[in-house]
């Protein structure tokens, strides 16, 4: 089988446009004409991984780095200095080129995962990881009014065989016995009320998921992060983070001493991160938010960590529609998926059809282009009696828009979360990643960038005689198994959840048992869920491939085993 093995290089000069970033306010942002010389902790990409990480380095109390005292009515600034390094515009690669959709994956390809990693018990850990990180989006959204034209409406996939309907039945009936509710069964009829006669639809199951509109709420957090003292530079990609020598070593020590700023160990390793544009910064901790691109300076994460394009549609609405809808929609398996924005008067967000490209898309990462075979493919889709139920048939009527994006997808399924490891399994001192979220970045990378930004608050906290971790500083003592636990108190009767519900579970509701058999009181901070123990960076992870998915996921060309 061919592995993934090309560099996928730094991401395209000329991106196509997206529609999401037509008014980005931070499109040219840099906190200094110059970088610094030095920096504690340097995020690279500013997508949701690098913003969460920041955002909870900065601001969230539970894992923020320690503040110094300020002046009377001002804020307090962290003690550590973190500068975020992005090759384009501020949220300007997946996240801000994706299809709006914020879906945990249920009961979806259930079965199929279980049987490639042969551990259920993680998959339907992650299914509930997944659960929970889209709930804390939601309630964030609310709590802090960011005004990103947020849904939790649910997401309703369709089926047009009955073999493929009851085959997607069986997955609800092994999620249910794991502990994963949520799911509403639509039956023929009451599809034809929803979508008219002309519907293919056999069958559909809708499950707990939202909308957003996503750089918009990336926005947010680099704001609340900036005001708390992150130094962002947009269009600045770096080429390369190597070991600072010992002279750049001693001069960045010297310089922040000279300046009475706390310095890391004389035996600490410092790095340098090198930009396209010649400038570069020595720094304590480096942080790789670039997914998709990841592998381009880290090589250890070749094949494992690989690009895959995806094609959105965006189509205006047609006023004269009588009949639009507030929920998500999925398609063919999930290889198209459709959102209304700002609904009810917003416009058609069409995203997939990658397998109408015969490389399927695999292992692609310029998003300069649009592929005309996927172009096709998704005009194909609007054409679907669904849509034209909808009003937005034909698609020539309408102001249409198209762009790609750029998908990390991982060998194994799960993202990669925590300390680089090198091929030769050895850790890489001070250097972190979270990437590979293949697709599933939405509900995952709030909590993932925390539990990075737990990692280096509480290495700086441990390693100080003056201050020791407090238990906001400490991530829950819960394992895989007691992740599993907290399903029965995310499992909403599904005969009392209807289309036009909130399906927002309030989990301030519950507390969560640990492993010592104490209970997690939650508290207004949100409860802190545990990482799958399958998305953890291990050298083991580094040592293997995994292709055992990859037939029915749509990876390799002509596959037997693909779904589509």
């Amino acid at each position: 089988m061919r592995l993934f093995t090309k560099d996928p290089g730094r991401p395209s000069k000329n991106p196509s446009a997206s529609g999401w970033l037509d008014e980005n306010p931070l499109k040219y942002h840099k906190h200094s004409e110059k970088l610094p010389p030095y920096s504690d902790i340097v995020i690279i990409g500013s997508g949701f991984s690098g913003a969460s990480t920041a955002y909870h380095l900065l601001v969230d109390e539970r894992t923020r780095l320690d503040s110094q005292p300020s002046s009377a009515g001002e804020k307090q600034q962290p003690v550590k200095s973190v500068t975020m390094l992005e090759a384009r515009e501020a949220c300007g690669g997946a996240t801000g080129r994706n299809g709006g959709h914020l879906i945990p994956a249920n009961y979806r390809d259930f079965i199929d995962d279980s049987k490639a990693t042969k551990d259920p018990e993680a998959v339907a850990a992650t299914r509930i990881f997944e659960q929970l990180g889209a709930e804390e989006v939601a309630r964030f959204i609310r709590e802090n009014n960011v005004d990103c034209e947020f849904r939790f409406e649910g997401n309703l996939e369709l089926y047009t065989t009955q073999a493929d309907f009851d085959y997607a039945l069986e997955n609800v009936k092994v999620a249910k016995s794991w502990g994963l509710g949520g799911q509403r069964i639509f039956s023929r009829s009451e599809l034809v009320d929803m979508f008219g006669n002309e519907t293919t639809a056999v069958g559909g199951i809708m499950i707990p998921g939202g909308q957003v509109f996503p750089a918009r709420f990336i926005w947010f957090l680099l704001y609340k992060a900036m005001s708390c003292g992150l130094q962002l530079y947009t269009h600045y990609p770096v080429v390369k983070v190597t070991q600072a020598s010992p002279l750049e070593k001693s001069e960045s020590l010297r310089h922040l001493r000279s300046i009475g700023a706390q310095a890391p160990s004389s035996t600490d390793v410092l790095w340098k991160v090198e930009t396209e544009n010649g400038e570069s910064i020595i720094t304590h901790k480096v942080v790789h938010g670039t997914n998709a691109y990841a592998s381009h300076l880290l090589p250890s994460f070749r094949s494992h960590i690989f690009p895959v394009r995806a094609q959105v549609l965006s189509l205006a609405e047609n006023v004269t529609s009588h009949k639009l809808w507030p929920f998500g929609l999925s398609l063919r398996h999930g290889a198209e998926y459709a959102i209304q924005r700002n609904f009810p008067h917003g416009r058609l967000i069409l995203g997939g059809r990658r397998s109408s490209s015969p490389s399927l898309e695999v292992d692609t990462a310029d998003d300069s282009v649009v592929n005309n075979n996927v172009a096709c493919g998704l005009r194909t889709t609007v054409s679907y009696p669904e849509f034209s139920y909808l009003g937005n048939r034909p698609e020539s009527y309408y102001n249409s828009r198209e762009w790609t994006g750029i998908m990390g997808y991982s060998d194994d399924l799960h993202p990669f979360i925590g300390p680089v490891v090198q091929s030769n399994s050895e850790i890489v001192p001070g250097q972190y990643i979270l990437a590979g979220f293949t697709g599933h970045g939405m509900p995952k990378c709030f909590r993932c960038g925390r539990e990075i930004a737990r990692l280096i608050s509480s290495s700086y906290k441990s390693s100080s005689t003056s201050s020791q971790p407090n238990s906001a500083d400490r991530a829950p003592i819960v394992t895989t198994k007691d992740i599993l636990s907290l399903s029965s108190s995310l499992n909403p009767n599904p005969e009392n959840v209807v289309p036009d519900s909130k399906w927002v579970w309030n989990l301030n509701d519950y507390s969560i048992p640990s492993s010592s058999g104490e209970q997690l009181a939650n508290s207004s901070l949100l409860i802190d869920f545990p990482l799958v123990r399958t998305m953890v960076v291990t050298p083991e992870r580094i040592r293997t491939i995994k292709t055992d998915s990859w037939h029915y996921r749509n990876l390799i060309p002509s596959s037997p085993y693909a779904k589509l």
